[in-house]
């Protein structure tokens, strides 16, 4: 499974041609002003981005970015936890972070274990660097472990543009929504 969410983030780190014309479908949700939805039904969460993002959905996780000239993005997914001692946000990190050193060159951690909160509940933000193809990204993942899954918002980008876009980040952080009631 952590094999599948590196995949997915590496989909949407890497921004392909040919993404997705970023409509979704409709959905009967409350879209903040400004913003724009970008999860489908089928999701345990509400993800919403600014409006003038693209989203893309082609990657099977929720991800939208700036611009084609801009490929900053950030994601979204939920999986079950890898193990039922996981409970905490810091507990997955451990695991996330030795998957993400192995996976990509020159991985470092800026800050940890950052209290924050994800649709109102405790979570962890989380900024560090690495290097995929010879690119240096940088990015800041906000998780959360609650009832038995992981919510993740991983924010990726280049250079001066993550100091660039970082409010738009906080901005779709603080709105994001769990959907109650859906069970696997």
């Amino acid at each position: 499974m952590k094999k599948i969410v590196i995949f997915a983030l590496l989909v949407c780190m890497m921004l392909s041609v040919g993404c997705s014309t970023g409509q979704t479908e409709n959905i009967d949700v409350s879209v903040p002003s400004g913003m724009q939805l970008a999860s489908d039904k089928a999701a345990y969460f509400n993800f919403f981005v600014p409006a003038e993002w693209k989203v893309d959905t082609s990657s099977g996780s929720a991800c939208a970015y700036v611009s084609d000239i801009d490929p900053t993005n950030v994601s979204a997914v939920r999986v079950s936890v890898p193990d039922a001692n996981v409970t905490t946000a810091e507990l997955y990190w451990e695991s996330y972070k030795k998957d993400f050193n192995e996976s990509f060159t020159n991985f470092t951690v800026v800050t940890e274990n950052e209290k924050t909160t994800l649709a109102g509940k405790d979570a962890c933000k989380y900024v560090y660097t690495a290097s995929l193809t010879g690119q240096t990204y940088k990015y800041c993942s906000v998780i959360c472990v609650l009832d038995g899954s992981v919510y993740m918002l991983t924010y990726t980008a280049i250079g001066d543009r993550y100091d660039a876009n970082i409010e738009a980040f906080t901005s779709i952080c603080n709105n994001f929504m769990i959907k109650s009631g859906i069970t696997d």
